[in-house]
């Protein structure tokens, strides 16, 4: 007896991508040899497009169900129409993502196995052209760290647009707590299915995921943060085993994620798709002079805003560069081909492998060029603590700005131990192998200077790198402040963010407050996501005062803050530079981190005095051309 599968699409406002998810359905080659009998159910959730238009194009094919309605959210709908499937097979797909024209036949043979009850297909990844731009299979789903929610957090997502199961395994789904979630239902059905169910994985092309400006998570963070907040409300938490696994595993995910990349590193004639929507030569001619490798370039990281302005640095002193991101190389003669060949990474909060293993792979990138004769540079994401680093560089290596902060938190956990103790010995480490293995040193800002000082004892180092500028200073006319607060939050240990928010609880009902980055989810206090540098600038423009974190009184934050005429809260304990500026920066208050009561009645006192800051300040104009004179 022919079986029937059953698909689901809920959307709402995707006008531009529901055509082609449709198309891809429909057009199944399983449908046209006669090998399977569709179930096609598409929800509209009260779109204020032609989403529902173009969906009624297709309302006389008999085996497609439409309904639309307002919801409250995608999986509200999704567990409606799960419950109402009568296919043997079941999977869902969203506006955009595509399937393989012989998915189903591939699936239909599959299933024909009893022992599989669910499986997943290779990873595949489209442009917003239907161009596939990039692959990879999939290694080992384990039952055990499904269950912890671990794939999307510490390793790849299991790809939901690849995925199909057998309908009797819905039952393992509570629909009515599915139906209450808002971004990670996906998750929260493969931890059901995982408590009877293995995956099996299947190396070959059944769908794939596009790349567009209407992902759900993306709309409102620029990343999944919201998503892995909403998980964790039905995730388990892992163990030391868990722990040990994941790190296994993910050398295999690692592999598997990035083959075809690694490979092009060494491969002059392939085709790489690049950020302007485009195939081209992944060119690997040499270029006289030196090999960069950069961690990240991109406005809405501080690591990749350092990164930009280090390279601008190079190319104004008529530097010459071959310049390597993960898996991307170009050749950069001036500042219009670096310009067009920037990579704007959306992704926001970075990854395992993206923190700590893209710079050790950087470093075996720099001493293979190193090794057939060019001159190397590390560009970023060069935190003092990381001695290895500077340790493994090939020699003669020119380093970009190092960074760090300090930790001001308490040690009531492992990592409050570790870097209020830990990371401090580090430093000094790296302090005494840098005082042998470098001859000029640039810091990003002059945190570290007292420590440098003793450890290094020699004059050529450079301090406050985030302010180097060779564009004229912003002379435009002072704008009307209307925002009283602007805070740049980020998860992280080091940041004093207990503090932040503690004090913003309290501001939030007397003052207009805005928060970019992380979400720190404060009821009333506004939340305007990743912003890229000229969105942040129409802002600060607008605002009256910032508390900065507590790390870092001299951050690049802080210079935007500076240059658009903000009031700054920084934490006292830490030195404020304010010799970088040619006026005395007296709109600049230190308050005691430590001391929320005695730091709010400060903030309170200084917020009424300074109904309006009229000052202007301008940046010394450092020179650092001496660094490279080596």
């Amino acid at each position: 007896m022919k079986k029937t599968i059953s698909i689901i699409t809920v959307v709402k406002d995707s006008e531009k991508l529901i055509e082609d998810t449709i198309l891809s359905v429909i057009n199944q080659t399983a449908f046209l040899n006669n090998n399977l009998n569709l179930e096609y159910l598409i929800h509209d959730g009260n779109s204020t497009d032609r989403t529902l238009e173009i969906i009624k194009k297709f309302s006389k094919n008999p085996n497609i169900i439409i309904s639309s309605h307002k919801d409250n959210s995608l999986y509200e709908s999704l567990s409606f129409l799960m419950k109402k499937t009568t296919g043997d097979y079941i999977a869902y797909i969203n506006a955009g993502d595509i399937y393989h024209a012989n998915a189903f036949d591939i699936i239909n043979e599959i299933f024909k196995d009893k022992n599989i009850n669910w499986l997943t297909g290779a990873k595949f990844f489209y442009n917003e052209k239907n161009q596939i731009i990039d692959f990879s299979f999939s290694y080992k789903f384990r039952n055990r760290l499904i269950k912890k929610c671990v794939y999307g957090k510490f390793l790849p997502f299991i790809q939901q647009e690849s995925t199909f199961w057998r309908k009797e395994i819905t039952k393992n789904i509570d629909f009515k707590y599915l139906s209450k979630l808002k971004y990670s239902g996906d998750m929260y059905i493969w931890k059901c299915f995982s408590k009877n169910n293995k995956l099996f994985t299947v190396n070959s092309f059944l769908g794939g995921f596009k790349y567009h400006d209407n992902q759900l998570t993306y709309k409102e963070t620029g990343n999944t943060s919201l998503y892995l907040k909403e998980a964790k409300e039905f995730t388990e938490k892992i163990n030391v085993f868990d722990a040990v696994i994941i790190l296994i595993d993910s050398i295999f995910w690692f592999f598997l994620k990035n083959q075809l990349n690694i490979s092009k590193i060494f491969n002059p004639t392939s085709l790489s798709f690049d950020n302007n929507k485009s195939w081209l030569l992944n060119n690997k001619s040499s270029v006289k002079h030196y090999s960069a490798w950069a961690c990240e370039i991109s406005d809405n990281q501080g690591e990749g805003v350092l990164g930009k302005k280090f390279i601008n640095f190079l190319l104004d002193q008529g530097f010459e560069i071959k310049l390597t991101k993960p898996f991307t190389s170009t050749n950069i003669f001036n500042k219009n081909i670096f310009r067009k060949n920037i990579i704007i990474d959306k992704k926001y909060k970075k990854n395992f492998f993206e923190n700590y293993v893209y710079p050790f792979f950087g470093i075996i990138f720099l001493w293979k060029d190193f090794l057939s004769g060019k001159k190397t540079i590390y560009v970023n994401y060069l935190p003092l603590w990381n001695f290895l680093i500077f340790l493994l560089l090939p020699p003669g290596s020119i380093l970009g700005p190092i960074t760090g902060g300090k930790y001001n938190g308490t040690v009531n956990s492992l990592s409050g131990f570790l870097r209020k103790y830990v990371l401090p010995f580090f430093n000094s480490l790296s302090l005494i192998i840098l005082k042998f293995r470098y001859q000029k040193l640039l810091f990003s800002t002059e945190i570290y200077k007292i420590e440098s000082e003793y450890w290094l004892n020699k004059k050529n180092k450079y301090y406050n790198f985030f302010t180097y500028n060779n564009s004229k200073q912003n002379s435009n006319n002072l704008i009307e402040k209307e925002i009283d607060f602007l805070i740049y939050f980020r998860e992280h240990p080091n940041k004093g963010n207990n503090f932040i928010k503690n004090i913003l609880e309290k501001l939030k009902d007397n003052f207009i407050i805005k928060i970019v980055g992380n979400n720190p989810f404060i009821d009333r206090v506004e939340y305007l996501g990743v912003l890229n540098k000229n969105e942040l600038f129409n802002y600060l423009n607008k605002t009256r005062f910032t508390i900065l974190s507590s790390e870092n009184t001299n951050s690049l934050f802080c210079l935007d803050c500076i240059k658009s005429n903000i009031s700054i809260f920084h934490n006292k304990n830490l030195p404020f530079s304010s010799e970088l500026f040619e006026k005395n920066p007296t709109n600049v208050y230190g308050i005691d981190y430590n001391d929320e009561e005695e730091s709010l009645k400060k903030i309170y006192s200084i917020t009424k005095i300074e109904k309006h800051n009229t000052k202007k300040f301008f940046l010394k104009q450092n020179d650092f051309n001496n660094y490279l004179l080596l």
